[in-house]
């Protein structure tokens, strides 16, 4: 609904439509980066094997 009333109120509210737009493309995912996080501080800190 409010991209529709974006795209009705033009250039404004196209550029107000692709800053909520980037906005949200560009927000982690926090699930994956803390599984990431934590395997990664598991491989530093396991003993090293031959």
């Amino acid at each position: 609904m409010s991209q529709a009333i974006a795209l009705v109120l033009g250039p404004v509210g196209w550029l107000a439509l692709l800053g909520g737009l980037s906005f949200t493309l560009n927000q982690p995912n926090w699930s994956r980066l803390t599984l990431a996080v934590v395997y990664v501080s598991m491989i530093r800190n396991s003993p090293a094997t031959k």
